[in-house]
């Protein structure tokens, strides 16, 4: 893509028994997480242990480029990501 465009929606499919923070970064800058349309500077997936959650977040952000950082709190639970697509416009 030439010039910017709008991280409109994330959509997963996962497994985890903890929940996850999903930030996002943008045009090279790893630092510092995104606000996202919601006023927040991540989005939170709840606990899902059946894997059959599908997810759709909507940080709505403007950029050339992004870099998705998927983290939860320090555990021992397993995490799966299952399925992660984005929607640009």
């Amino acid at each position: 893509l030439e010039g910017t465009m709008i991280l409109k929606r994330i959509n997963l499919r996962y497994n985890s028994g903890d929940a996850i923070t999903v930030k996002v970064y943008t045009d090279g800058d790893t630092t510092t997480a995104r606000t996202w349309s919601d006023g927040n500077t991540y989005g939170t997936l709840p606990a899902n242990t059946s894997g059959t959650k599908y997810i759709r977040l909507r940080p709505s952000i403007r950029c050339k480029y992004f870099m998705i950082e998927v983290s939860t709190a320090s555990s021992t639970n397993d995490v799966e990501i299952n399925k992660m697509e984005f929607e640009v416009g």
